[in-house]
């Protein structure tokens, strides 16, 4: 093989494996994790977990609530500007990165499904 076709074959190669991956990239799905799992998870691992509303309120910057379960809690920081109809006792699913702050967990949202 001349080095021009192993050349034009390595960027064929190439190309194809950046675009699987960005296909791919976009259809994986996140498992939920439960709340008292989220104890164990690594600060900034993004995950997706799912609660009941026991507190909400609202900023200039956006919402901060807490969801929990029979037994564990986690507070949710939602920035946005636009207007959410968050209530308490409503259930809601959360993805987005775990925070630590005051050697506590939070969760900052990326996205959260009512």
């Amino acid at each position: 093989m001349s080095k021009d076709r192993i050349k034009n074959l390595s960027l064929f190669s190439a190309l194809v494996g950046i675009f699987l991956i960005l296909l791919v990239k976009d259809n994986l799905v996140l498992p939920t994790t439960d709340l008292q799992s989220l104890q164990n998870v690594t600060v900034d691992q993004k995950v997706k977990t799912s609660g009941t509303i026991s507190y909400v309120s609202q900023s200039k910057s956006g919402y901060y609530l807490v969801i929990k379960n029979q037994k564990y809690s986690i507070p949710i920081m939602i920035f946005t500007q636009s207007n959410l109809t968050l209530s308490k006792d409503q259930i809601i699913e959360v993805e987005g990165r775990i925070t630590e702050f005051n050697k506590k967990r939070s969760l900052i949202a990326d996205q959260v499904w009512v």
